[in-house]
């Protein structure tokens, strides 16, 4: 990655990290900074501006997995299409006007947040940017991105181990590891990519007015963490750990009368995910 990148103009960049200090914020019970950086993203990436679309391009090469190469090339093709439709001029005031706002209320000091996928955000970040300046002197540097962009969406997200890989660890390790995380667990400043999703599935469903969409996909997300925990049960010789399953699967049911999504829900949601990632053992740790 050149090192001339200005990550403080990269929308897919500023949004990741908007995106982990809220959910940061959530998960600490910290309710007014996440409403401020809420309301934030709602007043620069609602539908209709720029920002917003350059948000769009960014998932479509960053979120977007295919098998085929043909399908990664008219992907690519389809998404520099956009970007050449886009107004330059409005996106650099929106962008500015969103920086300085940045810079007021969250400090200068927000653009040193880590991110996981930085390397592949500022790759995109750079190619969209080639894309509308369409200067012959970028030729080179546009091919090799290119390049890199369509393999990166051929290889997509990494494959989940099967729950059957994981079944003979030590069962007291996992109960120490996985029933007795409390509610106030801090997080790390890299969310996981279902947690980042849910967040961001979050903000925009206040945005957009899809709340009832937005609690369906939770209810989905529950559904597979109780079946997870079931299989995992059914499969567990451990008698101590199967009582804390049971005690678990009842927690994770009671989410099921959940009507109104509020940013305690979401804290719940949050720790429902990193649940699932334990009992697969798709963890860092």
């Amino acid at each position: 990655m050149s090192k001339s990148h200005n990550k403080k103009r990269n929308i897919g960049i500023i949004y990741s990290q908007l995106i982990q200090m809220i959910s940061e914020s959530v998960v600490s019970g910290d309710k007014i900074h996440a409403k401020k950086i809420t309301d934030l993203l709602r007043r620069h990436f609602h539908e209709g501006t720029e920002l917003y679309r350059e948000f769009r391009l960014f998932n479509a090469l960053s979120q977007t997995s295919t098998q085929s190469e043909a399908v990664a090339v008219r992907i690519l093709e389809e998404t520099r299409k956009a970007a050449l439709k886009t107004n330059a001029h409005q996106i650099q005031s929106e962008k500015g006007k969103l920086i300085k706002e940045i810079n007021y209320t969250l400090g200068r000091d927000f653009y040193d947040r880590k991110i996981a996928d930085y390397r592949n955000l500022a790759t995109i970040g750079t190619l969209l940017s080639d894309w509308r300046k369409n200067d012959i002197k970028d030729i080179a540097r546009i091919a090799t991105y290119e390049t890199i962009v369509v393999e990166s969406l051929i290889e997509g997200k990494k494959t989940q181990k099967d729950l059957s890989e994981h079944v003979d660890k030590s069962a007291n390790i996992l109960a120490e590891r996985i029933m007795l995380k409390k509610y106030n667990r801090k997080y790390t400043d890299v969310l996981s990519p279902s947690q980042g999703d849910i967040i961001q599935r979050y903000v925009f469903s206040i945005t957009e007015g899809k709340e009832t969409a937005f609690r369906d996909h939770l209810m989905t997300l529950l559904d597979r963490s109780l079946s997870d925990v079931e299989m995992y049960s059914m499969k567990c010789e451990n008698s101590t750990l199967k009582s804390k399953l049971s005690s678990v699967s009842k927690r994770l049911n009671e989410l099921k009368d959940t009507n109104v999504v509020t940013d305690e829900v979401i804290a719940k949601f949050l720790l429902v995910t990193e649940l699932t990632k334990e009992l697969k053992g798709d963890t860092n740790e």
